[in-house]
């Protein structure tokens, strides 16, 4: 009983191991998998923020192309024509000639004002005139209502440039000369730079002139700006939002505007849907895969190891049941035979006891050989079948003397219930299956519940058909029934040990389980009818064929 534990025991660990080893390998390979996952979305998220960052920059840029490109001198409401004639006597001479700002009258969502100042610190705008230019600019129909506005605006301006530090940084990147006609030193103009100043945003260039510099830009609606912004990239983040960090060095430059580089504006793309990933990626399919596997493998094993613990106990226990039941009869052989060889038994009526006590013994080992044969044969696959079609009172006129001469031997007796419509039912079934099988049950009645009460109780053999086309032959006896212990491994071949052998009628537990071989081996079964009120009711189930009388069902 040790050997087959520590063979368990010895299975379990290696299992234990075997799945700690690819437990870990699992939990590493799924760590890999989720890690390249989320590089994948993260991916996808980045593809888009680029793509949503090109285009708010293609947007910004445009806009900003169109300020940087305004000459320096559109700065004033009224500025001075390089080339006015007219004409006279004389010929052609040169007029001073003001002309309009196109910036007078400009009038954007995207733009709050135009402004310029210089080192006096004065700030102007292009749209608020004063003095006889505003008259000017009145009498060019230009609204008073928008030069209010203006007006409004420009000191708002002031206001917020006042109350920054350092309101403008401003480096003359690039310059170039804005009017190469004019003779005198030429106007250096540099590139347009964003600045955030007290929450605006502002765009603002460097001008250099002869003796004097002054500073020209834009007041930007940023709302506007960034409401058309955003709605440009719905489509791709529609929860992104456009964040200010306190410095351009806090900021992801991967995230900022290039447009507004001096800006430190950051895109925030927020939750971004994207298709979902395949959840059975390659490497979840091969640990699936490898799972199966093992799971497969360990089963097979599991079931391998149970079939050699359970044959090695199999055969242990038959090489002990068959050993006590044979030491039994070949003691009793050897015994009688030596007594009669030395004529010893002198009286006439002993010696025939001692013979018919031999002829039983070679009856009972008889009885045994052949049960253990036919069971090898059939767990060899080799076991022939003799069907023939018969009915079933031949069957029964067939088999019931040997039945008979059993029970009699056992001191009782057989009764045979056969209705006369049931006699004519034919069956394909082989005779010899079912007169061993049927003599294992009447034998297994004679030794266990024949001698229940006094007066030896008969064994009643009773044929019935079912309503599912099926004949039963009941074998049932009087006696103290099955235990429900014994009930759990009835039909166990060599369920017996040699201990329960010496304390019951002699067998070696195989009968039962070679009857139900034999019997699905046809078609049919082997069942213990547990209803039953009385002693032990064993039923044989047989197949009909489908011609034949038909017999009333019972």
């Amino acid at each position: 009983m040790n050997r087959p534990r520590q063979t368990w025991i010895l299975f379990g660990l290696s299992l234990i191991v075997v799945l700690i080893a690819l437990s870990r390998v699992t939990h590493a390979a799924l760590s890999l998998d989720n890690a390249s996952r989320i590089a994948v979305q993260q991916s996808g998220v980045e593809e888009r923020v680029r793509l949503a960052l090109w285009r708010m920059d293609s947007a910004l840029a445009l806009l900003i192309a169109e300020e940087d490109a305004r000459p320096e001198s559109t700065y004033e409401a009224f500025y001075p024509s390089q080339n006015a004639f007219r004409q006279s006597s004389l010929g052609f001479r040169v007029e001073g000639v003001i002309l309009p700002s196109p910036l007078l009258t400009h009038s954007s969502s995207n733009v709050w004002l135009h402004f310029q100042f210089g080192a006096d610190a004065s700030i102007r705008s292009p749209q608020v005139p004063t003095g006889e230019f505003r008259f000017l600019a009145e009498s060019n129909s230009v609204p008073f209502e928008f030069l209010d506005t203006s007006a409004l605006r420009l000191a708002r301006l002031r206001t917020l440039l006042e109350a920054a530090s350092s309101p403008l940084s401003l480096k003359p990147l690039t310059t170039r000369d804005d009017s190469p006609e004019r003779s005198s030193s030429a106007t250096q103009v540099g590139l347009l730079t964003a600045s955030w100043v007290s929450g605006e945003l502002l765009l603002s260039r460097y001008i250099q002139r002869s003796t004097e510099w002054c500073v020209q830009g834009c007041w930007l609606n940023w709302n506007m700006i960034q409401r058309g912004l955003l709605k440009s990239i719905e489509d791709l983040l529609p929860e992104a939002t456009l964040e200010l960090t306190e410095t351009l060095a806090a900021s992801q430059p991967a995230h900022q505007l290039v447009a507004l580089r001096g800006v430190p504006l950051e895109l925030q793309p927020g939750s971004v849907s994207l298709p979902s990933l395949d959840s059975w990626s390659p490497t979840r399919i091969t640990l699936t895969m490898a799972w199966v596997a093992f799971l497969c493998a360990a089963s097979a094993v599991a079931l391998l190891l149970n079939g050699a613990v359970s044959l090695s106990e199999r055969r242990a226990a038959f090489v002990s049941a068959v050993t006590h039941e044979l030491r039994t009869p070949l003691t009793t052989f050897q015994m009688y035979s030596e007594m009669l060889a030395n004529d010893m038994v002198q009286d006439p009526a002993q010696r025939r006891r001692y013979l018919e006590t031999l002829c039983a013994e070679a009856g009972r080992l008889g009885h045994l050989v052949e049960n253990v044969l036919a069971y090898a044969r059939i767990e060899r696959g080799s076991a022939r079948r003799r069907v023939e079609l018969i009915t079933a009172q031949n069957l029964v006129d067939r088999i019931l003397p040997q039945l008979q001469r059993r029970t009699e031997q056992a001191g009782t007796h057989l009764i045979c219930n056969l209705r006369p419509e049931i006699g004519p039912v034919s069956i394909h079934v082989d005779v010899g299956a079912v007169e061993q099988i049927l003599f294992n049950l009447v034998d297994n009645a004679c030794k266990y519940g024949s001698g229940a009460r006094v007066g030896a109780a008969p064994i009643e053999l009773e044929i019935q058909i079912r309503r599912r086309k099926t004949m039963a032959l009941r074998v049932r006896d009087h006696g103290p029934g099955i235990k429900p212990d014994v009930a759990a491994r009835l039909f166990e071949p060599f369920c017996k040990s040699a201990n329960e052998a010496a304390s019951t009628a002699p067998g070696i537990g195989l009968g039962l389980a070679l009857c139900r071989r034999l019997a699905r081996s046809m078609g049919g079964n082997l069942i213990w009818d547990a209803t039953s009120p009385e002693g032990t009711c064993m039923e044989l189930q047989l197949p009909l064929t489908s011609t034949g009388t038909e017999p009333t069902i019972a």
